[in-house]
């Protein structure tokens, strides 16, 4: 279940996230706006995920560490080419 919630489930929202926002384009700089207007949801689902396992509804300890590991890296690196895109316009 450790799978799940940490790879299978976030990789699911950022699909959702660009089935909703139906981009038709498939460049970078559309990736990139997708990623950062999912990163609320993310951060979101983190600490879902970690008042889950504090309520003991799932046993998965290192779930929340292993999402929030991967994702300030993600959200810094997403910002960055972020305003790298918003300078090059």
């Amino acid at each position: 279940m450790f799978y799940i919630y940490t790879i299978v489930i976030p990789l699911l929202l950022l699909i959702v996230g660009f089935l909703v926002t139906n981009t038709k384009s498939r460049k970078s700089k559309s990736l990139v706006n997708i990623i950062f207007k999912m990163i609320p949801h993310l951060f979101g689902y983190a600490f879902f995920v970690y008042f889950l396992e504090m309520e003991e509804y799932i046993n998965a300890p290192w779930a929340f560490y292993t999402i929030i590991f991967y994702l300030i890296p993600l959200s810094i690196i997403t910002i960055i080419f972020k305003i790298y895109f918003f300078y090059r316009k």
